[in-house]
């Protein structure tokens, strides 16, 4: 079960939602604020932002929190147990990170159908959800405890 009192704290709410506040920080006067690597992804298959592409951003960016969230639930529910960072991460991976991963690598494959289409927006929008979907996968089983060891505030016996 998730623990809702563990976001209240600035440095877990500010992990769980870090890639939603990175382009915030980045560029604060943009009229749209998604993830850094959906514009980089964009810039690079030269897919401007429109109203056909920004609800596509959105959902990526929201599968990458979600997997977050997903994530740091259960580290922060091993910690409380009080477990080690490195026994709580393992403890999170046997729990919920098999279904991130299978979730990540479900739904990026089958955008990648997408990339058989004739329709050159299809195509795009196929690569771009792939690459964020997995990007966003490995971001919350790798990243996120990274982050988790610096940031939260831990006793020094327990980063062990």
């Amino acid at each position: 079960p998730i623990d809702y009192r563990e976001f209240d704290k600035p440095t877990a709410g500010d992990l769980a939602i870090d890639s939603i506040l990175l382009p915030r920080q980045t560029a604060p006067h943009e009229a749209f604020q998604f993830s850094v690597m959906a514009y980089a992804v964009m810039a690079a298959l030269d897919i401007g932002l429109k109203v056909a592409t920004l609800p596509v951003v959105a959902l990526a960016v929201g599968i990458g929190v979600d997997y977050g969230i997903y994530v740091f639930s259960e580290l922060t529910g091993g910690l409380g147990q009080g477990k080690s960072l490195e026994e709580a991460f393992k403890f999170t991976l046997q729990r919920t990170g098999k279904a991130v991963v299978f979730i990540g690598v479900s739904l990026g494959l089958s955008v990648a159908t997408w990339l058989m289409s004739e329709l050159q927006f299809q195509i795009d929008m196929g690569i771009m959800l792939m690459f964020m979907f997995t990007a966003n996968m490995f971001g919350a089983i790798l990243v996120l405890p990274a982050l988790a060891r610096f940031l939260l505030r831990l006793p020094a016996e327990r980063l062990d």
